[in-house]
């Protein structure tokens, strides 16, 4: 899910304790009308194509397509019209999930291997490309003082060694900078989020889905030399994550982390002893698969996607001023047979959602939620 709400790493890796976190919440403006939203503009962006990711960074969203990895730059500035500005296409193929932009760049994870950095403060120009094994999806980025990393996470191929890889992308390349990959069906990287002193967290859904989800965690203090300690074990039954699971952090101090296990609903797990998880709470399960997730920037709402017993797509508003105890508010949102790829809370002229995804036409399109 991405492009989640980034915000800048802290001077200090001094941690303030959950409850800091609540009286901050409270003061944060809360946006109740995040809850009863309604779709009120969509760009169709493909008459054959599905929309896998979404990200953005105001005026413009960014929006990849799962064919060729292509990718739609729209302008949101109206958000009741929201328009294509340019169409581009960055290297190495399909686009299996999300793309990330940050501070005018977008990069972009390709399945069968490669990455893209483009700059999109302008026209599209292509920066840099380097070549990778496998990706689902997993894209953050670490910035302590002065410097720029991304953390790219490296999914687990024909038993190829897998995990994260570290770039630096401050000079607007794609240099390496370090690993942390391990094979032999030992570590399997899916989508991954980094808080702001640096601890990358990133779903393991185990060789070929052959094991539940589990939670690989590094401390990224040194990004050139990450240290990896043992998988968390988040309790969770089913296999087969591939592509469809998410991370997401309280956005106020990031020692709560919520994880989208799919059949096994959403966890809420506190990281403020960053090598030690502890799940604290469980919604949405059994029966509703919980995919993608965004907390609406500056608020204490965390919008979610679920799939439905139907088989249809819905999103949800959860309340996490209780950040260990999200609470559902509002009804289902979304429209009927509208397949859910992606979706990025946002600010627009108020509260908004995008939606990224297919409708029951096969169209790909990009869709405002206000």
């Amino acid at each position: 899910m991405d492009q989640h709400t980034r915000y800048p790493s802290a001077a200090s890796r001094r941690l303030l304790p959950i409850t800091a976190f609540l009286a901050a919440a409270l003061l944060i403006l809360s946006a109740p009308a995040a809850a009863q939203l309604s779709k009120v503009g969509e760009v169709f962006l493909d008459p054959a194509d599905s929309a896998r990711g979404v990200s953005v960074e105001l005026p413009y969203a960014y929006v990849g397509l799962f064919t060729d990895g292509i990718q739609k730059k729209v302008d949101l500035t109206v958000p009741t019209l929201p328009s294509l500005v340019t169409t581009f296409n960055p290297a190495f193929g399909d686009e299996w999930a999300e793309n990330f932009v940050y501070n005018g760049k977008l990069i972009c994870g390709h399945r069968f291997g490669g990455l893209n950095l483009w700059d999109v403060t302008g026209a599209p120009a292509v920066l840099d490309t380097a070549s990778t094994t496998y990706h689902f999806d997993g894209l953050d980025v670490h910035n302590p003082p002065g410097e720029e990393f991304l953390v790219y996470s490296e999914h687990n191929a024909s038993s190829a060694p897998a995990g994260i890889r570290v770039y630096d992308i401050l000079g607007g390349s794609l240099t390496y900078a370090s690993d942390d990959l391990l094979g032999s069906n030992l570590r399997d990287g899916r989508f991954l989020i980094v808080t702001r002193d640096g601890w990358v967290y990133q779903l393991d859904g185990g060789a070929g889905s052959t094991r539940p989800l589990t939670l690989n965690i590094y401390d990224l203090d040194d990004p050139y030399a990450p240290v990896s300690y043992p998988q968390f074990d988040m309790g969770n039954a089913v296999g087969s994550y591939a592509g469809l699971t998410d991370l997401e952090l309280d956005p106020f101090v990031h020692q709560v982390l919520y994880a989208a296990c799919g059949f096994d609903g959403l966890r809420s797990i506190d990281i403020s002893v960053r090598s030690a998880p502890v799940v604290v709470d469980t919604i949405g399960a059994p029966g509703f698969y919980v995919r993608e997730l965004s907390f609406l920037e500056n608020s204490v709402y965390l919008i979610a996607s679920v799939l439905l017993p139907s088989g249809q797509w819905r999103f949800r508003v959860l309340n996490c001023t209780i950040p260990t105890a999200p609470v559902v508010v509002g009804g289902w949102l979304g429209d009927p047979n509208y397949v859910i790829h992606d979706l990025r809370a946002t600010w627009l002229t108020g509260p908004a959602v995008l939606v990224a995804g297919q409708n029951s036409l096969g169209q790909a399109s990009l869709q405002v939620w206000m």
